[in-house]
């Protein structure tokens, strides 16, 4: 994954908050998903084709697959007791069509 190096004002009631992509990067890396919950990041897809071949932008769909960034410890059953998710870190997920 490349980063360019922006800047990010956010303004809040007379206070001016700045901070650069990776700053974001690492606060959202830090973040942790709570119960069954799974934090990914949205694949995109290939512009280029394994042959060397650019495609143009009206061909390339947006994918609806992801990498899992981070998972919750589990949700509870209806015992109390924690059933752990079947993902982990790093793996390919589908999600669901946004429109």
């Amino acid at each position: 994954m490349t980063l360019t190096c922006r800047t990010i004002s956010i303004s809040s009631t007379n206070r001016l908050y700045s901070f650069t992509m990776s700053t974001a990067l690492k606060s959202i890396k830090s973040l942790a998903p709570l119960l069954d919950r799974v934090l990914v990041q949205r694949i995109k897809a290939e512009a280029k084709t394994a042959s060397g071949i650019f495609l143009p932008e009206s061909s390339v769909k947006e994918l609806n697959e992801a990498r899992v960034l981070a998972v919750g410890p589990g949700g509870l059953d209806k015992d109390g007791k924690r059933v752990s998710c079947s993902v982990q870190p790093g793996d390919k997920v589908l999600i669901p069509q946004v429109s």
